[in-house]
């Protein structure tokens, strides 16, 4: 079953693909965006399905094995054995499988609640990097009104200067 699971990682990995954001995003369908397409994140749960495959394997009895031997084997009460053939299957002490089967489910447990705890991490970061980004336009916005706020208010006062109704020092302030 695991060469199963690698053939269809193998099969569903592909390369990376560049995808457009409109300039509309809003931050839910990037949150959506990076949980769909995040490395860490697939990886993540990836590891979650290996180890819930895995806990069925942990909680199965182990393959049969069959023995032949053939040869001049021990002389027994009903004469000379020539052949011995049989089918061992080891079977564990009462509740060692279920034990086994629990640890790895509660791995994949763990293995679950890490990969949501990354996805958080995740969203906060891109939360955080979302909001400056809105702060660091909007200031930009502010700060070119404000430089043609000051830029009339400098030619109002030139003027007034060269006219004579205003002092030079009003200037040198500005």
């Amino acid at each position: 079953q695991s060469l199963d699971l690698q053939h269809d990682l193998a099969v569903k990995a592909s390369p990376a693909k560049p995808y457009s954001l409109g300039s509309a995003s809003s931050i839910q369908g990037l949150i959506a965006l990076v949980n769909l397409h995040h490395p860490a994140l697939k990886a993540a749960d990836a590891e979650v399905r290996r180890l819930e495959q895995q806990a069925i394997v942990a909680g199965s009895l182990a393959d049969p094995k069959a023995k032949l031997m053939v040869g001049q084997l021990a002389e027994t009460a009903a004469g000379r054995v020539k052949s011995v053939v049989g089918v061992e299957q080891q079977l564990p002490y009462p509740g060692k499988l279920s034990h086994r089967k629990q640890k790895t489910l509660k791995l994949a447990e763990a293995a679950r609640s890490n990969s949501e705890v990354l996805r958080l991490q995740l969203a906060y970061q891109l939360r955080v990097a979302y909001w400056r980004y809105y702060q660091a336009v909007n200031t930009r916005k502010l700060l070119l009104v404000n430089q043609q706020l000051l830029n009339q208010l400098v030619e109002t006062v030139q003027t007034k200067v060269e006219t004579n109704q205003a002092q030079a020092q009003d200037l040198i302030r500005l």
